[in-house]
């Protein structure tokens, strides 16, 4: 069961379909705009007025939402001078595709890397970080601790879904699914949120540390974490766990 957004949910589903897996999507969040676009509207104009020296998204959302935002209000060259950071390899590669080239950080691109790069090339600020309304602060604490002037703006909303399908909520009761996707720290609350003691009755796979460590503050150990924090390192924790059990 693949519980992405469902705009997001193909990178993953297709490839594991690919593999002769039969896939069900169940979306548990929802990605939707700001309440108000106030605080994202000056955050763009603070880089078209060149406040800003370091941009970092930490998620494909953030990227399309901030990108399509600039657009609309006639800023999307505003780029130019800025240094452009994305956290993990999708995230990169949703700006190439938007024609703005992005620092690959060294190592695994969570946010743990881009704390480390930044500190380690001593990095001033101001730095702009476009992320959801919730998530992991690690790279913000982590600035924080080492006296780097950032400041985030909240490009979208990452809401929880109150239920699934009856087929889905049946399925996992009934343990006839074998995997679950944690795509995120958001997912895994929204998950334990609906399907609660049942989550035992099905294998997790996490995308992450991070994530796998929001699952264990729930109460629910992943059987599996992925060595590359993206899709494709989700599936392949799923293909190492299966061939060695």
């Amino acid at each position: 069961m693949v519980t992405r957004p469902e705009h997001q949910a193909a990178a993953l589903a297709d490839p594991l379909r690919t593999l002769g897996a039969t896939v069900r999507i169940e979306p548990v969040i929802e990605i939707l705009p700001p309440d108000d676009w106030a605080d994202l509207d000056r955050a763009i104009k603070n880089i078209a007025e060149g406040r800003v020296s370091t941009l970092v998204f930490v998620s494909v959302n953030g990227v399309r939402v901030f990108l399509d935002r600039m657009a609309e209000t006639g800023k999307s060259a505003d780029l130019a001078g800025v240094r452009v950071i994305g956290i993990g390899r999708a995230t990169c590669d949703a700006l190439f595709k938007r024609g703005i080239s992005a620092r690959v950080v060294p190592g695994k691109s969570d946010s743990n890397s881009v704390a480390d790069f930044l500190i380690q090339q001593q990095a001033e600020g101001p730095i702009l970080v476009v992320r959801a309304d919730r998530g992991s602060d690690v790279l913000a604490q982590r600035l924080t601790d080492a006296n780097i002037q950032f400041r985030q703006v909240e490009a979208y909303r990452s809401v929880d879904r109150q239920t699934v399908s009856d087929d889905s909520m049946r399925a996992i009761n009934a343990g006839e699914v074998d995997w679950l996707t944690v795509t995120s720290s958001a997912i895994a609350g929204s998950l334990v949120q609906i399907f609660g003691d049942a989550l035992k009755n099905v294998k997790l796979v996490s995308i992450s540390p991070t994530t796998s460590h929001a699952l264990r503050e729930l109460g629910y150990t992943p059987a599996a974490e992925a060595a590359e924090y993206n899709m494709p390192g989700v599936i392949e924790a799923v293909v190492t766990y299966e061939g060695q059990n």
